[in-house]
Parts: C-alpha cells; structure tokens; sequence
C-alpha cells in the first residue's frame, strides 16, 4: 500500500477489526461453499484464495508480536522467498500462500482466520498502549521504526477490507 498507515488507539484498533471482521464474514456467510470455491478472478483467485492469503498475512504478525518468530515462518513461506519482496514484491509469496492452501476446505480456512482475529485481539489488549508504541523493529528485529499500532491494520481490518472488496466483486456481491 502506498497510503499512510492509520494509528489508532487501542480501543479503536479493536473496533476496527472487530467491524471489519464482521464485513467479511457477513459477505462470506451470503453465499454457499461450493461458490467461495468455483467463482474466480480473472488471475484464477477464488474467496477461499482470499481468504487463506488474509490468515497467511495475519498469522505472519501474530508469529512475530506474539511469539517472536520470523513473519515468514508463520506465514508458512521460506526464508529466501520472504526477503525478496523488497526487490520482487508481494505476488510470488500471495501465490506461494494460494498454492499451499489449494487443497484446504474452505470452512477451515473460515474458522482459522476467525481463530487468528480472536487471537491478534489477544495479542493487542496484551501489548496495552505503551506496547502499540513500540516500534515494529522491536519484535521483527529488523530497522522497521514503525509503531506497531501502524502496523497492525494493514495485517487485520485494512486488509479484511481491501479483500472483502475483491470478493465481493468475484461473487458479484458488491
């Protein structure tokens, strides 16, 4: 994204993921499995797609805030392929997460990024203000001077709603 990260407090950080959340699952829940599976993009991408690269991404931040893991290893994505989206960008790992979730029931995908939003609210009542301030560089241990409450969005409600926007338009629900 080439916009501003939003910095919001932790309340708000909280609403905002929760009402993006529940714009998603509202979509989601409007239609059949059989369609989250079959109706694609015009790149081959279906909802369940969207949705398995929303919890690949979200995962990936919970590893490094929570855990103090590598993002790419909770991501499910190699090491190599992770630091080349400095130079490459971001659709090889997007299509990396597609391929290695091309077999998983939807329904699982649903339920474990419902798992990871619950999960990430942990995570931010934990950190509490003071810990929203922190630079990302604290956690990811890179030179990232980004307060996490910064980061956050762009992982959780921005993200949910830039996807839920292209799933709305595969399923033609917009």
């Amino acid at each position: 994204m080439n916009e501003e990260p939003r910095s919001m407090s932790m309340d708000q950080l909280l609403a905002a993921n929760d009402a993006a959340w529940d714009r998603l699952r509202a979509l989601v829940a409007r239609h059949p499995e059989t369609e989250l599976i079959t109706a694609h993009d015009l790149a081959g991408w279906t909802s369940k797609d969207h949705l398995a690269h929303l919890a690949a991404w979200e995962r990936g931040m919970l590893h490094v805030l929570r855990d103090g893991w590598p993002q790419w290893q909770g991501m499910g994505i190699d090491a190599a392929l992770f630091a080349a989206m400095e130079t490459d960008g971001y659709d090889r790992i997007n299509e990396a997460i597609r391929q290695a979730n091309v077999d998983r029931p939807v329904g699982d995908v649903v339920i474990e990024l419902g798992e990871l939003h619950d999960a990430m609210h942990a995570v931010i009542r934990g950190l509490g203000e003071a810990g929203l301030d922190r630079p990302v560089s604290d956690f990811r241990h890179d030179d990232t001077d980004l307060p996490v409450r910064r980061w956050i969005p762009g992982d959780t409600c921005d993200h949910y709603d830039a996807h839920r926007g292209y799933i709305a338009v595969i399923l033609g629900d917009v």
